[in-house]
């Protein structure tokens, strides 16, 4: 497990060193309502470098008052040969500029709420990406590593004989179906917060529940904030009720994994309450 651990880390560690070092992904803090509710200030995303852009996507650009070292991350409502139009979601108007192809770093790709408060005094981006996707994993690979070359023979020695008496003693035991029951109580729980209340009528929906309902469509931004008593017209559509952000939801929905997020949430709570179904029982001989 250990080994498999360490060749995980060195692959991360290699991988995103590449991705930075080529300037491939940048790491921004959310500075401004302009994108709420997609992105609120001290929320983290990840920007990917991307040429091809169209009308819809949320792009990163240079700044165009000439700020250096700022990124403005605003959707696109207009492309015309190297003109291109830009908007926050929560403007009314466009941008008052237009934005330059060569000024275009990148697309949205997905973020983080809030953790981008525990970057906001890291004012250099590199900093911030080199700490969180190389000086971090590769100080957990030296501090394990340490610990294991530090260890004479003895001690090695030692603790293989203490593992392998509690091996002895104990065992481990994983109850099918306690983990199948906790699964699937997690289930049901996420999918009652999940699914909305809605009714529709020729082509108008309306949210009948008492949660905010997400509506992605095919036309940008994409989504609707449906509140409560709410109504919209509105066809070809996929529902959620906001029990995630917006920031997590709408990758998912873009990504084509939103039909499954009431699984994945299901399984993470699962893997949390693991001690429930798996532990470590003494054995009687």
């Amino acid at each position: 497990m250990n080994r498999i651990f360490t060749a995980l880390v060195v692959f991360f560690i290699l991988f995103s060193g590449y991705e930075i070092l080529t300037d491939d992904v940048r790491i921004l803090v959310v500075l401004s309502s302009s994108m709420e509710p997609l992105m609120y200030p001290g929320d983290l995303i990840i920007v990917k470098k991307n040429s091809e852009v169209k009308v819809g996507d949320v792009i990163a650009f240079s700044d165009p008052s000439g700020k250096k070292e700022v990124l403005i991350t605003h959707r696109i409502i207009e492309v015309e040969d190297e003109r291109i139009k830009t908007k926050g979601d929560a403007v009314e108007d466009p941008d008052p500029f237009n934005v330059s192809k060569k000024d275009i770093y990148g697309t949205f790709k997905f973020g983080i709420p809030y953790i981008g408060y525990l970057f906001h005094e890291f004012k250099s981006r590199n900093f911030l990406m080199y700490f969180l996707f190389i000086l971090l994993p590769a100080s957990v690979l030296m501090v394990s590593e340490f610990k294991t070359l530090t260890k004479n023979d003895k001690e090695l020695r030692r603790e293989a004989r203490l593992k392998e008496i509690k091996l002895r003693k104990y065992r481990k035991h994983f109850s099918i179906w306690k983990a199948t029951i906790i699964f699937a109580g997690s289930l049901i729980v996420v999918s009652l917060l999940s699914t909305p209340s809605l009714t529709e009528e020729n082509g108008v929906v309306t949210n009948n529940g008492f949660f905010d309902v997400y509506v992605f469509h095919e036309t940008p931004p994409y989504y609707t904030v449906l509140k409560p008593n709410e109504k919209v017209e509105i066809k070809d559509f996929t529902v959620i009720n906001a029990f995630l952000p917006l920031l997590i939801l709408y990758p998912a929905y873009k990504y084509g994994i939103l039909p499954f997020i009431q699984f994945v949430m299901a399984s993470i709570v699962t893997f949390f309450l693991k001690p429930l179904y798996y532990k470590t029982q003494k054995k009687y001989i």
